[in-house]
């Protein structure tokens, strides 16, 4: 799980507990400039493929954990609970995609609309 939270027109992301060896991330910050969309993603799959893990943790089924590049694409994952995953499209960052499981989906999508639409926040 990933707790969000928006500060100084920079929304962070960060890993909690086991997930942070996991994913191999402490944190990550994105300039709430560089937010494209952001949207709940409850049918996301744990399937096999999500592109070449590097770093990170996939047990097919159950955890998509860490960086994955896939068709020139660079995508974080942290997703154990995909009921609970949002999906955040990112511009002119280190990522393309961030795709984690939150504690409040809907709550988180308001929180990073609402910061994007008045940055200054």
């Amino acid at each position: 799980m990933v707790k969000v939270s928006v500060s100084g027109g920079i929304a962070v992301f960060e890993p909690l507990g086991m997930h942070k060896l996991w994913t191999l991330r402490r944190r990550i910050e994105v300039p709430l400039a560089s937010i494209r969309a952001v949207r709940k993603y409850p049918n996301v799959t744990l399937g096999w493929w999500k592109g070449w893990r590097v770093p990170g943790t996939h047990v097919p089924g159950l955890i998509v954990a860490g960086t994955f590049y896939r068709d020139g694409q660079r995508t974080f994952w942290d997703v154990t609970r995909r009921k609970l995953t949002i999906v955040v499209e990112l511009s002119d960052g280190f990522y393309d995609q961030l795709i984690v499981d939150v504690a409040d989906p809907r709550a988180t999508v308001e929180m990073l609309q609402s910061a994007i639409r008045s940055p200054a926040a």
